[in-house]
């Protein structure tokens, strides 16, 4: 976990996932679930830096800008077709709650069992 005022947990790696169009040349960064017939769509704000792969067409490109901020891709100029992208992504969590039980077992030794975290939903 980072250490910040929200927490992150690191997803996986996701597969190539087609990006939401914005625009023409501003493309919004999601993840698609799909079980049993249902598609949820996952719109990604904190793409990890670095691990953002893009390809069109199958073919790896190099967009303009990635914004690790908003999960936004915006290429030069308008793409042919739709890109995919294959990324690693972060999710801002919260502590379930404010104690945490921590077992004491020698005076440099403690263990806590659980940690409950809860996903903060932007």
């Amino acid at each position: 976990m980072r250490s910040s005022t929200l927490g992150s947990r690191r997803r996986t790696r996701s597969p190539s996932t087609p990006a939401a169009p914005r625009s023409q040349r501003d493309w919004q960064i999601v993840k698609r679930y799909n079980r049993s017939g249902y598609e949820h769509v996952r719109t990604i704000t904190k793409p990890v830096a670095g691990s953002v792969t893009v390809k069109i067409a199958g073919s790896p490109v190099t967009p303009a800008a990635i914004d690790t901020q908003t999960g936004r891709i915006t290429f030069a100029s308008a793409p042919g077709s739709a890109p995919t992208a294959s990324f690693q992504f972060d999710v801002p969590v919260r502590f379930d709650t404010d104690n945490l039980p921590v077992q004491v077992n020698a005076w440099d030794l403690q263990i806590v069992n659980n940690i409950d975290l809860v996903e903060v939903l932007e």
